[in-house]
């Protein structure tokens, strides 16, 4: 967040903006390979970002995110989006910093060979024992006809609904949010992540942040749609999916914030607003949690 706005206050804010969503809360405090994907796709997108706004540190970016890939890769499959992510990244990041086209192309020629060593090897495996890169309990593809339950509409609503109900908050059926809370939260989130590509001067950057969340959803949304097709149920979408890309969303509020204060965004400011998130969600939360058991 500090280096796509430029601004400690928008650090500041941004480490509180990710406190917003309940069920970050619930999954971080799980032991599951969705934490460290989380974490390992941060680092990427950090890399990337840095790479990109500060390009002499191209080299050393480029280790770290190939590094945070291959771990990545390692961990769960959804990582496999974020390859044509950091790629993008460190191509522009060369291109911006001057380097000759052997260097723009090596560079990240470098970083994937680093995370295929550290785990990239095993979706190659995959290729070669299975014919597919995951294989799925559910199988992959499409039934010559659709489930009698099917139909499109159907299945927008419920994906809709269970995307949102899963991203913000539902630990089980007696925690899950009110419909309004999470269609409120969702549209101050989509309204600021507009508002920051317009007015954030790395807009390029931080568009280029939410190509990961964007293929990890285009991917979900997909093999969800097989499995709707095939059997008329919705499974496989899960919010925390895209958590990998939530320090998009958190810089993309910090920013938003910043232009509404303006000026008047000082460095005590923004501790207050961070201070204030850290004490009053997390109370919110369990409070809301102690209601409804």
């Amino acid at each position: 967040t500090r280096l796509l706005s430029g601004s400690r206050v928008a650090g500041l804010v941004g480490a509180g903006v990710i406190l917003l969503v309940p069920q970050w809360f619930n999954t971080s405090s799980l032991v599951t390979n969705d934490t460290l994907l989380t974490l390992f796709a941060s680092v990427l997108l950090f890399a990337g970002v840095r790479a990109l706004v500060r390009p002499e540190t191209l080299v050393s970016s480029s280790l770290l995110g190939g590094l945070a890939l291959g771990l990545g890769l390692l961990t769960k499959g959804l990582m496999l989006t974020a390859v044509p992510v950091l790629a993008l990244f460190l191509l522009l990041a060369g291109w911006r910093a001057g380097r000759t086209w052997r260097q723009r192309f090596w560079i990240p020629l470098s970083a994937g060979a680093l995370a295929f060593v550290i785990g990239g090897w095993w979706w190659i495996r995959n290729v070669l024992v299975f014919g597919v890169l995951q294989p799925s309990n559910f199988g992959s593809g499409r039934n010559p006809e659709p489930s009698p339950a099917y139909s499109l509409g159907g299945y927008a609503t419920k994906a809709l609904h269970r995307l949102l109900e899963t991203f913000w908050g539902s630990v089980r059926t007696t925690l899950s949010f009110p419909t309004w809370l999470l269609w409120t939260a969702s549209i101050i989130a989509v309204v600021s992540v507009l508002v920051a590509l317009v007015t954030s001067r790395h807009r390029l950057a931080l568009a280029l942040t939410f190509l990961y969340p964007a293929f990890v959803l285009a991917l979900t949304l997909q093999h969800s749609w097989e499995i709707f097709w095939n059997h008329g149920r919705i499974q496989g979408i899960q919010g925390r999916y895209l958590f990998g890309g939530i320090t998009a969303l958190a810089g993309s509020v910090a920013t938003t914030w910043l232009l509404v204060l303006r000026r008047r965004a000082t460095a005590r400011a923004g501790a207050v607003v961070a201070a204030t998130l850290f004490v009053v969600v997390p109370v919110a939360a369990y409070t809301y949690s102690a209601r409804r058991l």
